[in-house]
């Protein structure tokens, strides 16, 4: 919507990458290090020793590869200031790959779908048939909630930044992602207490931050493109060109931490540390940026 309605207004374009950004990197600097802290603390009540780290299964390594190949490819925007419909055909075709690499995997053992609880374990147990059903049936479901309710959310947001005096971007940057990804955030905490669960906590923020920064950035030049009728590129602005490199960096960073498919405490700690001092005070872009950089090298060498 945001990008629709900014091919006519360069105002609310500046809103389709401040919303991107800042889901991004909620989903990295909250969302990662929430799965090792939640954790911690749910088996210290039970008594038991609580883990430093978590860790993936090996097939999780094709989600951890192909964030590493749109995050280099994010580092080509933001070098060439551009966003295109060219970007938006290579960044569908890293997560199309990823699909494929995905659905070759082995399928996942019986036993572990035991573990699953609630709709995942009733739809698991349907025939196929009707399991594809559901399953189309809910994302259905979904696109439809979105289409009729995407319009009216970001006009209240912004409305609301307006009467509280509050900066419009930092509502939109902020606000409008933390609403948007709350229930994923609740069903993610809810695996971190289940400690032979954090693993796959952490894979679906994996998989959430792969898709986002593939079909949600692809998106936003497709749908300048649909709005105008021809295939103009979008002009990042200097302020966008920031958002998109010191969310990049991070996202290089947390694609490094997970080469050995364990994210560990210094990693979250990490993470949470510079979200929050980029968070707090937003003139330090560059140097949390940097520092991203700095550590990707470092954990690239120690791997």
């Amino acid at each position: 919507i945001l990008s629709y309605q900014g091919a006519f207004d360069p105002t609310i374009l500046h809103y389709a990458t401040a919303s991107l950004t800042g889901a991004n990197r909620l989903l990295l600097g909250v969302g990662w290090p929430s799965v090792l802290i939640i954790s911690y603390l749910t088996s210290r009540r039970r008594g038991e020793k609580g883990s430093s780290f978590v860790k993936l299964d090996s097939h999780q390594s094709s989600s951890v590869f192909f964030l590493t190949v749109s995050t280099v490819y994010s580092f080509v925007i933001v070098i060439k200031a551009t966003l295109t419909i060219m970007d938006a055909v290579v960044l569908v075709a890293i997560y199309a790959s990823y699909v494929y690499v995905a659905r070759k995997s082995p399928p996942v053992d019986r036993k572990e779908l035991e573990n699953a609880e609630g709709t995942s374990r009733a739809v698991s147990h349907l025939p196929r048939r009707k399991r594809y059903l559901v399953i189309a049936a809910f994302l259905a479901l979904g696109g439809f909630i979105i289409l009729v309710g995407s319009h009216p959310f970001i006009e209240s947001v912004l409305e609301l930044g307006k009467r509280l005096n509050i900066s419009e971007y930092l509502f939109i940057q902020w606000l409008a992602p933390f609403l948007t990804e709350f229930p994923e955030g609740i069903t993610v905490a809810y695996w971190a207490t289940k400690t032979r669960l954090a693993p796959l906590a952490i894979a679906n923020l994996v998989s959430s931050k792969l898709n986002q920064w593939t079909l949600l950035l692809g998106t936003i030049p497709v749908a300048y493109t649909l709005a105008l009728a021809s295939f103009q590129p979008i002009m990042l602005t200097r302020l966008q060109v920031d958002e998109i490199l010191i969310t990049a960096a991070q996202s290089l960073y947390g694609a490094i931490c997970l080469f050995d498919l364990k994210f560990d405490i210094r990693n979250g700690s990490v993470l949470l540390g510079l979200f929050l001092v980029q968070f707090f005070i937003p003139p330090l872009r560059l140097e949390v940026t940097v520092a991203y950089m700095l550590l990707s090298a470092y954990e690239l060498y120690k791997t």
